[in-house]
């Protein structure tokens, strides 16, 4: 149920907080190598193209982020946080 909520081509703008939360739900399933819970997402991800929506989320979301944190990093020029 958790993949499929993640996966969901019906509203593929799901909030970003329950996104989130449902990413935290999943990872407390994984938690201690769970190996039931690893295989049964395995499978779905393996099994069912509506994966690519799960991924294409966290790829947009980890773009966005990415974008931020440079345009943080060029406003703050002056404290050269890092080193590009």
């Amino acid at each position: 149920m958790l993949m499929n909520l993640l996966s969901d081509h019906g509203d593929p703008k799901i909030n970003d907080a329950v996104f989130g939360d449902l990413i935290n739900f999943g990872m407390r399933l994984l938690e201690e190598g769970n190996v039931e819970v690893q295989k049964s997402i395995y499978s779905y991800f393996m099994n069912f193209t509506s994966s690519e929506v799960f991924f294409k989320r966290v790829h947009t979301m980890l773009s966005d982020e990415i974008v931020r944190l440079k345009r943080g990093i060029v406003d703050n020029s002056d404290e050269d946080l890092y080193n590009f």
